[in-house]
């Protein structure tokens, strides 16, 4: 994820994901393995696209992101269940 960060930050030409991200993604990939780590990402996105896309328009005024961890909550709740799930079916 810090390879890709700084890769976007030299594409990009501005900041993409500060050093706490890159911490904590870190961090929760040790508790959750390969796969929870995985699914992880996947949910953080989805949820974080989602919450962007709901809460933009009363926030048009303002450029004050508000983050919150969804993707890691949901993902310590159901992460188990989900790759058992998933893993199943081949």
């Amino acid at each position: 994820l810090l390879a890709l960060s700084l890769v976007f930050d030299k594409v990009m030409g501005r900041r993409s994901l500060g050093g706490g991200d890159v911490k904590l993604v870190f961090m929760v990939g040790l508790f959750l393995g390969l796969a929870g780590s995985v699914l992880n990402l996947i949910v953080a996105c989805v949820v974080g696209i989602v919450f962007a896309y709901a809460t933009q328009k009363r926030r048009q005024d303002t450029n004050d992101p508000q983050a919150f961890p969804f993707g890691h909550l949901f993902t310590l709740a159901l992460g188990p269940q989900l790759i058992a799930w998933y893993l199943g079916l081949f």
